[in-house]
C-alpha cells in the first residue's frame, strides 16, 4: 500500500520519498518480527530433542547454517 502511495505521489515534492521510507521501515519491522518468530519456533522445536539432535525447520538457510555451526562447536567442545 505504501509503495502504491509512493508511486501516486511522484508529482508531490517529497511525498514519494516519505512513502518510500515508510515502506522500507515497515518491511524492516516485518522481517525483524519474522526472524523473531522463526527463532521462537526453532527453540520450541528443539526444546525436547536429545542433545544429539537439531531441528533446523523454521530457519532460513543462512540461519540454519549458523545454528548448525554453533551446535557442532558446542558438541565438539563437550567431547574434550
Amino acid at each position: 500500500m505504501l509503495y502504491k502511495k509512493a508511486l501516486e505521489a511522484k508529482k508531490i515534492s517529497g511525498a514519494a520519498s516519505y512513502y518510500a521510507a515508510e515502506a522500507r521501515e515497515a518491511g524492516r519491522l516485518l522481517k525483524a518480527k519474522q526472524r523473531e518468530r522463526q527463532m521462537e519456533l526453532f527453540t520450541e522445536a528443539n526444546a525436547h530433542k536429545s542433545r544429539n539432535q537439531l531441528d533446523l525447520h523454521f530457519l532460513t538457510t543462512a540461519e540454519a547454517i549458523k545454528e548448525l555451526s554453533h551446535f557442532i562447536s558446542y558438541r565438539e567442545a563437550s567431547l574434550r
